[in-house]
Parts: structure tokens; sequence; C-alpha cells
């Protein structure tokens, strides 16, 4: 592979530092990759070598980085509707310095071009969501797990108590003026929502709720093992990149809300370990 430019070079620094551009969406982050990472460690102490796939990896998530923290056996595949994305991360990839880390581009509503039982560890980050049919990609992402493998999968919490306070402040006294807080910058290559249309794609279709995610899988023989908050209690909020004394706040309030029950309830997305029993 030929050696980065040195615009590509600043471009991948940029989508490095483009989501922690505010403290809200800094935290939001660090939880994310720390509630990810957590549960990747319990998936990988089950075994020595594996293959992993990480559908939807757009840019590059941090998966490829885990991999070679963890394991120098890690067979890691990245799968992404969009070839500009898939190209970013492979070049980003090259970057780093990752190794056996592999590139595939297909759409998982048309099926997943892998044999029956090919992975240990599957990773579904801010994917099902936007599926209008999510139903079919779960039996499909079934399909292509190893008996006794795990699925990560990373979802909206359409339960957030601070989420519908939020739009109920904003309808009803704000009149909408909370999007003035949102941030202007964005990222100097094509946004999600243009991958999106290009792609016929959509937003957020299946914002099921959390009991209505795990009947889902529990049809389809997967058995929910943990459950993690993705997000802190405000997740990536523009109103809260100017409020500072409530963001700190929240920041007190979150050691607390790791043990609550129903904590699904108190964060804007969580992540779900799932194992395939059948």
């Amino acid at each position: 592979m030929n050696k980065l430019s040195p615009a590509e070079k600043d471009f991948f620094k940029y989508i490095d530092t483009f989501y922690v551009r505010s403290v809200s969406a800094g935290f939001h982050l660090w939880k994310k990759e720390k509630a990810t990472k957590n549960l990747f460690r319990e998936c990988t102490n089950n075994f020595k070598k594996f293959n992993i796939l990480d559908v939807g990896c757009g840019w590059g998530s941090g998966i490829p980085k885990l991999c070679n923290e963890l394991s120098d056996e890690a067979f890691l595949v990245e799968s992404d509707i969009s070839g500009q994305f898939l190209y970013t991360a492979s070049r980003r990839s090259y970057f780093k310095g990752y190794q056996n880390v592999h590139f595939v581009r297909q759409n998982i509503q048309n099926g997943l071009a892998f044999r029956n039982e090919s992975f240990d560890i599957i990773v579904a980050s801010a994917v099902l969501e936007h599926l209008m049919e999510p139903i079919p990609v779960i039996k499909d992402l079934t399909r292509v797990l190893r008996m006794g493998g795990y699925l990560i999968v990373h979802l909206p919490s359409p339960g957030n108590i601070f989420g519908r306070l939020i739009r109920l402040v904003d309808r009803y006294i704000s009149g909408g003026r909370l999007r003035w807080f949102a941030l202007e910058d964005t990222p100097p290559e094509s946004t999600l929502e243009e991958v999106f249309k290009e792609h016929g794609a959509l937003g957020h279709v299946s914002e099921l709720s959390y009991s209505e995610w795990l009947r889902l899988f529990g049809e389809n023989g997967l058995k929910a093992i943990r459950l993690e908050r993705g997000s802190g209690l405000v997740g990536e909020h523009p109103a809260i990149d100017r409020l500072y004394p409530l963001f700190a706040l929240v920041l007190l309030l979150e050691p607390l809300l790791e043990y609550m029950p129903y904590k699904y309830l108190f964060c804007r997305d969580f992540l779900l370990l799932l194992k395939k029993e059948r």
C-alpha cells in the first residue's frame, strides 16, 4: 500500500479528535470505548485464537486497536456498506500499523457473504436501529456466529430519562431554542447522512425498547449475558457543552448510575453482550 500523504495523515488525526471537540462528546466517546473494551475483554478470555467481524465499521472503529492490544492471532474483518468509508478505514488501519485486518464491502440487508459459524465474535455498533427489518439481519448474524460465540451490539435507549426530559423542556419551555446550542463544525468528508442517502439507508427507524430487543435476540438463540451503559446520562448533547454546571452535576451522579436497577434508562445508548446458545 502506498505511503500516506500529509493530507491523509491530517484527516486521520482530525477523525481521532472530531468526536472529542466538546466536553459531552468527549465523555460520551470515552464511555462507549470503555464499555466496548470491557465486553470485548470478557469475550476474548474464552479464546486463544479468534475471528472477529465488525459490521458497519465506518471510518474505522476502535476494534482493530483492541484486537492488536489483546492478541497477535486475532483475524478481523471490517465490513461496511460504503466504499468511501472502507477505503478511509483501510488507509487509517495502515497509518496506525494494525495487523490482520481485512475489509469487505457489503450491504448486510442483502445477507452476509460468509459461511455458517465463521466468527467467534461479532460487533454491530449503531447498526440495527438503522434497519427497517432488523430481524433478518439478526438471524444472519446468528448464522455466521459460532456456537458459544459472542455478539456485541450498541443500541440507542429510547427510554432514556434525561432524553425525555430534554424533549419536554424543548417542546414546552424553550420553544425549540435548544437547537441554538448546536455545534457548527463538521468533518471535511461526506457526512453520515450523505452516505445514508447515497445507499438508500435510513436514520433511527428501529428504536425498540430494551425488552423488545431482548425478545428478538432470544427468539434467535442469543442469550443476554451483560449490559453496559454506552454513554453517560446525557450522551452527546450540544446544550450541555454550554451549561457546564449542569454537566458537572451529571458527572457527580455518574458513579451512582452504574449501580442503578434498569440502568439502560440512565444512558443515551447501551451495549449488550449476547452469547449464541442454539
